[in-house]
């Protein structure tokens, strides 16, 4: 049954998820670090295999095949919210990536590059407007 998610504020099967399958996937600030810590591997049109064993990311007799095409996406979706974000944006991933405490500005591109859509503000203007809270 699906749980009230604190982060995307939606119904969701995945709260507090260590893995997403391409159709859950909204862009929520728990998804794109999930991105970040593996960007490389979604860059290259793989998806990550779900930690439990019930997805496989190459087809196998057991195995459910997702198609390049879902890494791919997700891979050029986040990278050009990461690019609008800067150098914050490349920070952040490097934190994410090295398992660091966030610094305030990673905190305020990961808030600019979550979201369903992408944002049409720029991004200097956002972080001027914008509080960002640590840890939400």
């Amino acid at each position: 049954m699906p749980s009230d998610c604190g982060n995307c504020k939606r119904k969701c099967d995945y709260v507090n998820a260590q893995w997403f399958p391409p159709r859950a996937i909204v862009y929520c600030r728990p998804q794109v670090l999930w991105y970040l810590k593996d960007a490389e591997i979604f860059r290259d049109g793989k998806w990550l295999p779900d930690p439990d064993g019930s997805t496989a990311i190459d087809a196998g007799r057991n195995g459910v095949r997702i198609p390049a095409h879902y890494a791919e996406h997700l891979a050029a979706e986040i990278d050009v919210r990461q690019r609008k974000c800067g150098m914050e944006g490349k920070l952040l991933e490097y934190e994410v990536q090295l398992d660091r405490e966030f610094s305030p500005t990673s905190w305020k591109a990961l808030a600019y590059m979550s979201g369903w859509r992408r944002r049409t503000e720029i991004y200097r203007h956002f972080k001027a407007r914008k509080k960002v809270q640590k840890g939400t």
